[in-house]
């Protein structure tokens, strides 16, 4: 998944995998939603291995915040859609 993120007014393209949280069991803990950063590119040039523990933290949760974005309004599309569906059909 790539994503463009603005970190400290600058411009990042940044690469990883999105995790969906799932609950705890019995035999698993269940773990909270995550993004997994793979690469971090600035004007192109790849940054990640200069990119601070502290900054790579925050552009993770900022990535997750954007992945929680698009997630939320693909929903909403969704949901549009299937009202419009259901005007239709009672139209008909």
């Amino acid at each position: 998944m790539k994503l463009d993120i603005t970190f400290d007014d600058r411009a990042l393209v940044v690469t990883g995998e999105f995790h969906r949280a799932y609950a705890a069991t019995w035999t698993d803990p269940g773990e909270p939603e995550s993004f997994e950063v793979y690469t971090i590119t600035e004007a192109g040039v790849d940054i990640t291995d200069i990119v601070s523990n502290a900054a790579f933290c925050e552009i993770e949760a900022l990535a997750l915040e954007a992945v929680g974005g698009e997630m939320e309004y693909a929903r909403e599309q969704a949901a549009e859609w299937k009202r419009e569906e259901r005007m239709l059909e009672q139209r008909a």
